[in-house]
């Protein structure tokens, strides 16, 4: 596909998806703003689903790349990574945010024909993310006893819970997500959960 062809499609599908969802997603608006025919839509993808999907895996790709390009993993700090990768993932949500307004669209996504998927993508990222982001920390820092798995999938599910609030409560009073109040509740969180355990 010629690439301002599939940038002008990707952009267009992206504000549709993330405007309507899914279902209620029209193709007639996604040719419209690209500037294509429908035609040539159905050529490049089988079907609503197939460009969803197409777009979800782009987005993750591009904001993955950019992600792990910059993430420092000399910093061996548990609590420091985490507010890094926090504060790294803000930067990347400001330099693209049509991109992680359909990631919002997309994580609250109901429809029975694109969960599935969406749900399974979700887990591979959490699984290899979590590998990743948080290789060679130092977890001697913890308090002596402590289960270090459970500890810190209770973080992660806090932040998890936490942003999905945050999430839900913006669309709901159809505003656009405070990025900077998010990340001082979560500074909140990391002052709170170092405390209580580490040493």
């Amino acid at each position: 596909m010629d690439p301002a062809k599939r940038d002008r499609i990707l952009n267009a599908a992206m504000h549709e998806f993330a405007r309507s969802g899914f279902d209620r997603a029209s193709t007639n608006e996604i040719v419209k703003e690209a500037e294509i025919s429908k035609g040539l839509l159905f050529h490049y993808f089988a079907n609503k689903k197939g460009l969803y999907l197409f777009v979800y895996d782009h987005c993750i790709e591009v904001s993955l790349k950019r992600f792990y390009d910059e993430l420092d993993l000399s910093e061996t700090d548990f609590f420091a990574r985490l507010q890094q990768a926090a504060q790294l993932k803000l930067r990347i949500q400001r330099q693209y945010p049509s991109m992680f307004r359909f990631f919002e669209a997309a994580y609250a996504e109901s429809s029975p024909e694109v969960r599935p998927e969406l749900e399974t993508r979700l887990k591979e990222l959490s699984d290899s993310g979590f590998a990743t982001i948080f290789a060679g920390v130092d977890l001697t820092k913890f308090k002596e006893g402590t289960d270090i798995s459970k500890t810190i999938k209770l973080i992660l599910w806090t932040f998890e819970g936490f942003v999905k609030e945050e999430i839900d409560k913006a669309r709901k009073q159809g505003v656009p997500l405070d990025y900077d109040c998010i990340m001082a509740e979560a500074d909140g969180y990391i002052r709170l959960f170092k405390q209580v355990f580490y040493r």
